[in-house]
C-alpha cells in the first residue's frame, strides 16, 4: 500500500450475517475519489441463491465502489 491506496477494515452485514472485511482501495490523482472492489460468497451470508428457469446465480458476487470525498 502506498499514498495512492488505503486499506479499508470493517464490517459487512449483509442477510442479518456480520462479516469483518479488509479490502484495498485508489485514489485518484486529487485523493477526492476512491474506488475499489470486493467479493463475497452468498452462502458465507446464508443467503439462498435464487434462480432463472432451473440454473441458479453464481455464489460469488463482486462489489463495485467509488466515493467522491469532499
Amino acid at each position: 500500500i502506498d499514498k495512492s491506496t488505503a486499506l479499508i477494515e470493517g464490517r459487512l452485514t449483509f442477510h442479518g450475517v456480520k462479516q469483518n472485511i479488509s479490502v484495498t482501495a485508489a485514489f485518484n490523482e486529487d485523493h477526492k475519489i476512491v474506488k475499489g472492489d470486493f467479493s463475497i460468497l452468498l452462502s458465507d451470508y446464508k443467503v439462498e441463491r435464487p434462480s432463472l428457469l432451473f440454473v441458479e446465480i453464481d455464489n460469488k458476487i463482486e462489489i463495485n465502489y467509488t466515493f467522491n470525498l469532499k
